[in-house]
């Protein structure tokens, strides 16, 4: 199995001393945290995830992407993404605050003034096939693209859609990751 859980590197490597955005491209010449000019932008910010649930990865994705995901992918496979919102935003939390001067920040910096602390819940990265199913944007198989919601035109630019349900989905993510 080529897409696995954390394939682009979502968070950072200290052995390597990487961080995502400092990453070679990979599969499908993509990687963690690209960026699309809006003229090519077929997709801003997803998150991109295997047939298990699993996050894979994550950044904006332009047509000529979408090309090479569908024409790369091997019969076995199932590429998808679910929005910026629900694959990220979703798992954060705000609500936490700590004394800025208990952090030790360098002098200059407003004594005693609450900031937000953000905490990623850890299923962030493995929400599993029902979460994904339900939020997912965008399916890709091997030569084919779907979609929860396609396009009235059903199509992209030259990209055909078609439209599938989440029962349908499910189906699916669960025959590739031979569970049933």
């Amino acid at each position: 199995m080529r897409l696995i859980k954390d394939l682009y590197g979502l968070r950072e490597e200290p052995l390597l001393k990487l961080s995502p955005f400092e990453r070679r491209r990979g599969l499908f010449n993509l990687k963690t945290g690209q960026l699309r000019s809006s003229r090519d932008k077929f997709s801003h910010n997803h998150g991109w995830y295997n047939c298990f649930g699993q996050k894979i990865g994550w950044g904006d994705l332009a047509d000529f992407d979408v090309k090479e995901i569908i024409n790369g992918l091997e019969d076995d496979e199932i590429f998808i993404t679910v929005g910026e919102r629900e694959s990220y935003w979703d798992f954060v939390s705000f609500n936490k605050t700590v004394n800025e001067k208990q952090r030790m920040f360098p002098i200059g910096v407003a004594d005693y003034a609450n900031i937000d602390v953000t905490y990623v819940d850890p299923t962030e990265a493995d929400p599993g096939i029902n979460y994904v199913a339900a939020n997912a944007r965008w399916i890709f198989e091997k030569g084919v693209v779907y979609s929860l919601f396609p396009p009235s035109s059903g199509m992209i630019g030259d990209i055909p859609i078609q439209e599938i349900t989440v029962k349908e989905l499910v189906k699916k993510m669960k025959k590739y990751c031979k569970m049933k």
